[in-house]
């Protein structure tokens, strides 16, 4: 047998990485902005130098449920 059938015959472990985007990134002067301050995720004065990010009321637990149910009989991915 040579070298490159051995190779090749060899079980290979796919590595493979996806991100689910929990939140957005709020920009200074937008409409994310204004609704982000209404409900008191950010200060009005905030400069927003350093990221903050807005989740929409309840996303977090269906998207953390949904994903684990997903993830289920998938032994190989993380979350």
């Amino acid at each position: 047998m040579s070298a490159n059938t051995e190779k090749i015959n060899k079980p290979v472990l796919p590595l493979g990485l996806a991100c689910v985007a929990e939140a957005i990134r709020i920009y200074p002067y937008t409409d994310l902005a204004r609704i982000a301050i209404k409900e008191g995720v950010i200060a009005p004065d905030d400069d927003l130098l350093f990221p903050k990010f807005y989740m929409a009321q309840d996303l977090d637990e269906w998207l953390r449920s949904t994903v684990s149910d997903w993830m289920d009989g998938r032994p190989h991915w993380m979350f």
